[in-house]
């Protein structure tokens, strides 16, 4: 079994957004990290994020450049 593990993007501050989704910056790294894995063909069973704004928007930027049997799973 093999374990991918990812951390979400940069988030904006709970002082400037409550929900705290990605910033510009973060995006674009994630959007980095999609140029990155596309080429390597990865298939997994499922891509796993814990349901906050950031790493759900993470996931959703990810999961086109990942082969997922099962899609996208928020953690419960």
């Amino acid at each position: 079994m093999r374990l991918y593990l990812i951390q979400h993007g940069q988030a904006k501050s709970a002082d400037v957004d409550p929900d705290r989704h990605l910033t510009e910056t973060g995006q674009q790294d994630v959007e980095k990290m999609h140029g990155f894995l596309k080429p390597m063909n990865l298939r997994v069973n499922d891509i796993w994020h814990s349901g906050k704004v950031r790493a759900a928007e993470t996931a959703e930027i990810l999961s086109p450049a990942i082969s997922a049997t099962h899609g996208l799973i928020q953690r419960q």
